[in-house]
């Protein structure tokens, strides 16, 4: 039998339909036009081939596939809904469909697999599960609409790498109260819209490493396995880009907290930063020049190297200023100017007030007109590298999770 035949047999059933499953060859309708088909009261002993297909709405819950079907680069352009009844070996691999109506999975299946790779929605997504969980493939697909899984109901294996999320209008994606039984995989997702995971449970390990969040993400409630894992911190602030609406602040906490219970040290200080930044944009603007003065010198405690460097250019910019003040110009370094500069960056080190180092015997270094400025100087780089030795401890500490 021809495709052709094959297909005019798909479409018009009874006797047609009998003869060609008796006839044992590949159920083949990849291509063709069944825009006018609804794949009802169909039933599918081997897999069906609907590659390039296009559909206007199904509801395979109508049709029974016994080893799954492939749908891969089909075009649905009504609202469809997908619930097959028997699957017992095979998948459903609908992997660069498109979707332009809203989708709706009805999963009642146990370890049914469906597999949306590079997939494109442009309406709206929503899963529901039965008791049974399985496993869905979302790697590289595109949401142009709402994504929403139904709460209170368990996944199996859940696939989102590369996946795009609320592309264009920044649609949000709910999992609020979902539990992921076998984990998953967000590994280089993009949430241009809200991300909800309140009060999601990962019984096992999930990755978000690389997942980039425009909105800061909500993880209010979720319980997160110990074997969860996000990006290197010092990419925190390229990959969670919100630090201006009004939940920032606490969504950040929360998953400072998260990982703090789980001693993630890294994590943690990465979440401690985006909370703090969130926090300033909401103080007054004295305690706002405080925290970025903060932020400047140290990154919030978490860098040894910034305030390092910073007191490297504090210090030699005073010992330039002494030099200049004592009529040396900027380059002649006398052993007094030298003694100076180091006993106010190392204010404990007594050693440098020999009288042998500090060139005790030389006349005076600084002219009388100098001498009103100088005391103030000495004073504030003294004061200035104290904090900066100050916040390099900090950040060794916290850079060698020192607790």
């Amino acid at each position: 039998m021809k495709k052709e035949d094959a297909i005019a047999a798909l479409v018009k059933g009874g006797k047609d339909w009998q003869t060609l499953l008796a006839s044992k060859q590949e159920l083949d309708f990849s291509g063709a036009d069944l825009r006018a088909f609804n794949l009802r009261s169909r039933n599918f002993p081997r897999t069906p081939n609907f590659d390039g297909c296009e559909f206007n709405s199904i509801e395979l819950s109508e049709s029974t596939f016994e080893k799954g079907a492939t749908f891969r680069g089909a075009k649905f352009h009504k609202g469809t809904g997908i619930g097959p009844q028997v699957a017992s070996q095979g998948a459903f691999d609908f992997s660069g469909a498109e979707f332009f109506g809203d989708v709706t999975v009805d999963h009642q299946l146990s370890g049914a697999v469906f597999v949306f790779s590079k997939a494109k929605f442009n309406g709206k997504m929503r899963i529901r599960t039965g008791p049974a969980t399985g496993v869905f493939n979302f790697q590289d697909a595109k949401f142009h609409g709402e994504f929403r899984t139904q709460g209170g109901h368990k996944f199996g294996w859940l696939a989102f790498a590369g996946a795009q999320f609320g592309v264009g209008d920044s649609a949000p994606s709910v999992f609020r109260g979902t539990t992921f039984s076998l984990g998953a995989d967000f590994k280089g997702a993009c949430f241009h819209g809200p991300a909800d995971f309140d009060n999601t449970a990962f019984e096992r390990s999930a990755s978000f490493v690389g997942c980039t969040f425009h909105t800061a993400p909500s993880f209010h409630g979720a319980q997160l396995h110990k074997g969860t894992l996000f990006s290197d911190q010092s990419r925190f602030p390229r990959l969670f880009l919100d630090l201006t609406s009004d939940g920032a602040s606490n969504a950040y906490r929360t998953l400072k907290h998260a990982m703090n219970e789980q001693h993630a040290w890294a994590e943690e200080m990465g979440f401690f930063l985006l909370e703090m930044r969130a926090s300033e944009r909401r103080k007054g603007l004295w305690n706002r020049a405080l925290y970025k003065l903060y932020d400047c010198l140290s990154i919030y405690g978490l860098s040894a190297w910034r305030p390092f460097l910073w007191l490297l250019t504090v210090n030699i910019g005073a010992g330039l200023l002494y030099s200049w003040l004592a009529g040396r110009g900027w380059g002649s370094w006398h052993p007094k100017l030298l003694a100076l500069t180091l006993q106010n960056a190392v204010p404990f080190a007594a050693a440098l007030r020999w009288e042998e180092v500090a060139g005790a015997n030389d006349p005076t270094l600084f002219p009388k007109g100098a001498l009103n400025i100088v005391p103030w100087i000495v004073v504030s780089q003294s004061i200035l590298s104290a904090v900066l030795l100050f916040l390099v401890g900090l950040g060794l500490r916290n850079m060698f999770r020192i607790r």
